[in-house]
């Protein structure tokens, strides 16, 4: 009694951003468990893009999947939203299963307030499983986030969502 649940948290400080918002997820999904897309989260973001929110999105290439791909290209037409993806190359020595990916889950709203979870962003980790997240308002946390955010957004391995370009997905199990 008295924690919201972790989506309406979530929801509530994208609603309050005034400048930017800075996201790192390993997955992020419309897919619902019907036929309707889930779009709790898109729609929020979209919300923040229309007051003029600054919003990055940087996803593990795990994302480019093409049941997941049409509503990433769908949210960088969104005026003040801009979407890249992290692409690790596979090891040297070969292929190694469910690995070589950003598995980050991490959100940081006008660089004062971070929130840091252990749930991808897709319906089944906020309404099916048991995740924690945490809201962190302390300064030199929060400048941590932001600093690891710009490394990965800025890095080698970031890559621009192109909403033009036919994405084939990487091979993780």
């Amino acid at each position: 009694p008295g924690i919201p649940a972790a989506l309406e948290e979530l929801v509530r400080l994208m609603d309050a951003a005034e400048r930017s918002i800075v996201v790192q997820v390993m997955s992020y999904s419309l897919n619902g468990a019907g036929a309707e897309p889930w779009r709790v989260i898109d729609d929020a973001l979209r919300r923040a893009a229309a007051r003029g929110v600054q919003v990055r999105l940087n996803l593990a290439d795990w994302t480019l999947k093409e049941s997941r791909i049409e509503a990433l290209k769908s949210l960088t037409s969104t005026p003040n939203i801009t979407v890249r993806f992290n692409s690790i190359p596979q090891w040297s020595g070969g292929y190694i299963p469910f690995s070589r990916v950003d598995h980050s889950k991490y959100m940081v709203v006008d660089d004062s307030v971070g929130w840091v979870g252990t749930s991808n962003w897709s319906v089944g980790y906020f309404t099916e499983s048991r995740n924690i997240e945490v809201i962190v308002t302390a300064p030199a946390v929060v400048s941590m986030l932001v600093k690891i955010f710009e490394q990965g957004w800025n890095g080698p391995y970031a890559h621009e969502l192109d909403p033009s370009k036919q994405y084939e997905p990487p091979i993780h199990d």
